[in-house]
């Protein structure tokens, strides 16, 4: 009951009951998903990536040089499911904001 709720109860290490609550870039140690969980099934999967995709964007949307989720390109037409790690009780400050990249090619045509 004491993890992700905004007090840092375990100091030793780091405050370990509140490292994977918060704010996340998926830049920490180097890159890391931050407690995320990858629920796909099939060969979809979120990866996390670093720098320019084919079909993606050249970096990630704060820095251009961070790391960022992605769903590698495989059927367009499956179900990629990615879920947070459980947040804790919050206020009316707390915000959850999740960017997105959409590539769309103006020559295909879906007529």
């Amino acid at each position: 009951t004491k993890v992700c709720d905004f007090i840092v109860d375990c100091p030793l290490p780091g405050g370990s009951d509140e490292a994977e609550c918060g704010t996340c870039t998926f830049d920490e140690n180097g890159g890391s998903l931050c407690g995320w969980k990858d629920y796909s099934y099939g060969e979809l999967e979120w990866k996390l990536n670093q720098g320019p995709l084919y079909l993606g964007p050249n970096g990630d949307h704060t820095t251009g040089n961070g790391y960022y989720i992605h769903v590698p390109e495989y059927d367009w037409y499956g179900l990629a499911s990615i879920r947070t790690p459980s947040i804790g009780p919050s206020n009316l400050e707390c915000q959850l904001k999740f960017w997105y990249y959409m590539n769309h090619d103006d020559n295909d045509d879906y007529s």
